[in-house]
């Protein structure tokens, strides 16, 4: 197709129509179909409507004048295996226009290395100069440099096809060849190459699929009857779909009084505890329904009580516990209560007894009462002696003084 051999239909259909474009400066090859022998400049041909490059698949062929299929996966129609298929399309990739193969050469030097990995060992084919003449290692470099991309080629996202996380932890996915950063994600953000999923999943499954930013197709026109063209495009898939499992575990707190061992309503309060003895959660038992946890990391936790109702003893033991995926673990806190007697002589409030005494003041009789306590009743006693022996002493100082 780079050389004159190559004849172009002016229309192929609507959209798949390709044209000649400038010749290539100063890149000729010579070509021995064993029958045919050809000396040519490479010529740029182009797919009207995108004016994109495309590249001729079979080596000095002419393109037919009907209609092109667009094909998108591989059929043994083709004429050659599945893995040409995909060498093609790599070759097409990693030749013009990858990094910095922006030089018109890549374009013409990518040409010739899908030719050669096509055509028979029977055929020859090399570079040479405007006046025929062999040019030995011409490109070498550049040839080895696509084909060094080509075998160690890594362009791929590099992920698991599911994860496995526990509830709270830190829920990512790297891509070890750094290509995730083109794609966009269904859940979460990314950057850096890093899927960052917190906040974002829920326990159980979660489907996750990656679109390809910007992706261009790498297509194949097919004719039966004449020269097939391939366009470049991306060798990254599309769309990636895995899958990421969050193990999760709830608790249910069953409070009950520790002497007959009924389930009551408490009503405490309590904080579950990891490894590490870090509060997960704290929950309130406003009632027997709602005295589930939400979900927490699968394994050994524990539960400390953290506050308890009136007339309640808070217990200062920890209580150990496991939570099993996708299942809730019940756990019997029984509390107990605080004992009547206690309970009683706390709240009772002493009301003092009231000790009475007469008092005679100007042969005048007053009655002054005195709050009793164990204190106050030995204070009574001695002011009414005191009273005593003064009204005594006043009564005969009165008679004899007269």
């Amino acid at each position: 197709m780079f050389f004159a051999s190559c004849l172009f239909t002016l229309k192929v259909n609507a959209k798949e129509i390709f044209y000649l474009g400038d010749h290539v400066p100063d890149i000729y090859i010579y070509m021995d179909r064993v029958n045919k022998k050809v000396y040519r400049q490479f010529r740029m041909i182009y797919k009207e409507g995108t004016n994109e490059l495309v590249y001729c698949v079979e080596p000095g062929a002419t393109l037919s004048t009907t209609f092109y299929d667009e094909e998108n996966n591989y059929d043994p129609k083709f004429n050659f295996s599945s893995d040409k298929w995909e060498l093609f399309k790599k070759i097409a990739y990693y030749g013009y226009g990858y990094k910095d193969h922006t030089d018109i050469k890549w374009y013409a030097i990518t040409q010739y290395i899908i030719w050669a990995e096509y055509m028979p060992d029977t055929w020859d084919m090399y570079f040479v100069d405007k006046n025929h003449n062999k040019l030995d290692n011409m490109f070498k470099n550049e040839i080895d440099e696509i084909y060094s991309l080509v075998n160690n080629s890594q362009e791929y996202v590099d992920i698991e096809s599911k994860y496995d996380f526990n509830y709270g932890d830190d829920y990512i996915v790297i891509d070890k060849n750094n290509y995730i950063n083109r794609y966009t994600s269904s859940i979460g953000e990314i950057n850096n190459n890093i899927l960052n999923l917190n906040q974002n999943l829920s326990p159980g499954i979660n489907n996750i699929t990656l679109s390809l930013n910007d992706y261009i197709k790498s297509t194949y026109y097919y004719n039966e009857s004449g020269q097939n063209i391939l366009t470049r495009g991306d060798i990254l898939k599309p769309s990636l779909s895995f899958s990421v499992f969050i193990e999760a575990g709830r608790i249910k707190i069953n409070e009950c009084d520790e002497e007959t061992d009924d389930f009551t309503f408490n009503g405490a309060t309590y904080e579950v505890l990891g490894l590490d003895g870090e509060v997960l959660e704290e929950i309130t038992c406003k009632n027997n329904e709602y005295c589930k946890t939400n979900y927490l990391p699968v394994g050994a936790l524990s539960i400390r009580v953290k506050d308890v109702n009136d007339g309640y003893i808070k217990p200062e033991r920890i209580y150990d516990v496991k939570t099993y995926n996708d299942d809730i673990t019940e756990v019997n806190i029984c509390l107990s209560k605080v004992k009547k007697e206690k309970l009683d002589k706390e709240n009772k409030k002493e009301e003092p007894e009231v000790i009475s005494m007469n008092i005679i003041d100007n042969e005048e009789e007053k009655i002054i009462d005195i709050p009793y306590t164990y204190k106050s009743s030995s204070i009574g006693y001695f002011i009414l002696f005191s009273v005593a022996i003064i009204t005594f002493i006043r009564v005969i100082y009165v008679k004899y003084s007269k």
